[in-house]
């Protein structure tokens, strides 16, 4: 990873969701597939951030549509005329070159079996040590070894662990309501 803002992944306490950037990842897994991000250069090279397991996989529209997902940072792409469009309040992914590559691949996931992190990030053992992409893409693996990743990155802990390096802000529209609203 080479950012960690709280949009991808994008995190609550109960729900972990893939819906920007890793395009390659968001394409291929499947349910119940494991994921793991690792920190890059700026995030600490070789540090675990997060371990999500696929729950179940959906359009940008349908996660745009579903009720109990809505408002999520990263729920910003709804279908409109047969094209994906951005939320105007959108805090990530804002850029034309962002939106496309987020949008090539039509496919988001969900998690609610995961460890975040985040800045709380742990060493990876040297035995897992080849779990580890050696540049930003991803690799797959499989087997006992996996299982033993996995049961390692749960003894550590579940859920919200930690929080994003660099959180994005609030929106300036919930500044003002709050500053109204100390007011009152």
């Amino acid at each position: 990873m080479t950012d960690d803002t709280g949009c991808a992944p994008c995190l609550t306490k109960s729900c972990l969701s893939l819906a920007c950037c890793m395009t390659g990842v968001r394409k291929r897994a499947q349910r119940n597939s494991w994921i793991a991000g690792f920190g890059g250069v700026a995030l600490g090279p070789g540090k675990l951030i997060y371990l999500m397991q696929v729950e179940r996989a959906m359009t940008f529209d349908e996660y745009f549509k579903c009720n109990e997902l809505k408002g999520r940072l990263d729920n910003i792409y709804f279908m409109d005329n047969g094209k994906y469009e951005q939320v105007p309040n959108a805090r990530c992914h804002t850029t034309p070159e962002e939106q496309k590559h987020d949008t090539s691949v039509d496919r988001i996931l969900i998690a609610r079996r995961f460890v975040y992190f985040g800045t709380n990030n742990v060493d990876v053992p040297s035995s897992f040590l080849d779990f580890i992409p050696r540049a930003r893409t991803y690799c797959f693996a499989d087997g006992e070894r996996v299982d033993a990743f996995i049961n390692w990155v749960f003894s550590h802990g579940s859920g919200m662990a930690g929080k994003p390096h660099k959180p994005l802000m609030p929106s300036s529209t919930v500044l003002v309501e709050i500053s109204k609203a100390s007011l009152s």
